[in-house]
């Protein structure tokens, strides 16, 4: 049995948002449609930090819209 894993990227101002905050969640390498937006990053941090998840810097092979990923 083999398992994807599970991210939140947390993106700083994306094409489709630019006026805000996007986490998006992935599941292996394909996106979900599960999203939080908000116009302040502090805030999906928090709730992020809410779900036990925890940040990792992004890699310089990221987007470069990407801020962090947490886990």
């Amino acid at each position: 049995m083999s398992f994807d894993i599970v991210i939140w990227a947390i993106y700083d101002h994306p094409t489709d948002y630019p006026h805000g905050y996007v986490a998006r969640r992935w599941v292996g390498e394909i996106p979900s449609d599960d999203m939080l937006i908000s116009p302040y990053l502090d805030s999906i941090e928090e709730q992020l930090r809410e779900w036990g998840l925890t940040p990792m810097s992004r890699m310089d092979e990221d987007d470069p819209t990407i801020i962090s990923v947490w886990l």
